[in-house]
């Protein structure tokens, strides 16, 4: 059994208290039966952007084995760059005679643009986000775009954080930030979380460096596009609470 993102039910009605009370109620369930009926299944996998820790969804399949961070698992959520030389090389080629690049050049800018993703603990493996690279090669002709907004969306957990956050520079969201190691099992239901884990959970963050002897983390935006919409979305809620203290003082 496959359960790919669990999390989308609670993460749609996180500022929704009543709703988010009878969806956790219904996950719990759903899950309670899963478990009540392990021995048919083989195999049950299960991933997802936010942790819920305090909401107890996962409680009763306590025989999971969380793999984050994990580094043996660490590129099997996207594709590395050799991966991606051997298995695009035609469409790399093809590219690049579209935009007039050299192949090196072409894969220097796919790089900034669409790789940087690190999913484990040794920050020694990166990945391109598979929606932003195919999506790159299906229309070349269309350059290096944003194709981030179009399958990240605006999780509410984000939406959330930019309203709260409308004064803050967004570019100070270019600069690298650390965190411990704990602080990235932070709960997305917690009334008290580090954002910096948040952001990491939902891929606007990532993984730069570990340091060993202190068991942090160096965090950074992943590439270029993430780095835009991130600012894009500050940005925004910067205008717009700018906006809404300008029509409260109108007369």
């Amino acid at each position: 059994m496959l359960i790919d993102e669990y999390d989308a039910p609670l993460d749609s009605c996180l500022n929704e208290p009543d709703a988010f009370i009878k969806v956790k109620k219904s996950q719990v369930n759903f899950y309670s039966a899963i478990k009540g009926n392990s021995g048919v299944f083989r195999f049950l996998f299960v991933t997802g952007t936010l942790k819920f820790g305090n909401s107890g969804v996962l409680s009763d399949l306590n025989n999971l084995d969380d793999i984050t961070l994990v580094p043996f698992y660490g590129d099997i959520l996207g594709f590395s760059l050799s991966e991606l030389k051997h298995y695009f090389g035609s469409y790399i080629t093809k590219a690049s005679k579209v935009l007039n690049l050299s192949e090196s050049k072409l894969i220097e800018e796919l790089v900034a643009n669409y790789n940087g993703f690190c999913f484990e603990e040794t920050a020694s493996k990166k990945v391109f986000a598979p929606w932003s690279i195919l999506s790159f090669f299906k229309r070349p002709n269309r350059g290096f775009i944003n194709y981030w907004p179009e399958n990240g969306g605006k999780p509410s957990v984000l939406m959330k954080y930019v309203k709260e956050h409308t004064l803050i520079d967004p570019s100070t969201y270019s600069e690298e930030k650390s965190i411990y190691r704990s602080g990235l099992s932070v709960s997305a239901d917690s009334n008290k979380f580090d954002e910096k884990a948040l952001l990491v959970q939902m891929d606007y963050l990532t993984i730069k460096k570990w340091n060993r002897e202190e068991d942090t983390f160096l965090l950074g935006n992943p590439n270029r596009e993430v780095k835009n919409f991130l600012e894009h979305q500050l940005t925004k809620g910067l205008l717009n609470a700018a906006k809404a203290l300008k029509d409260e003082k109108t007369p």
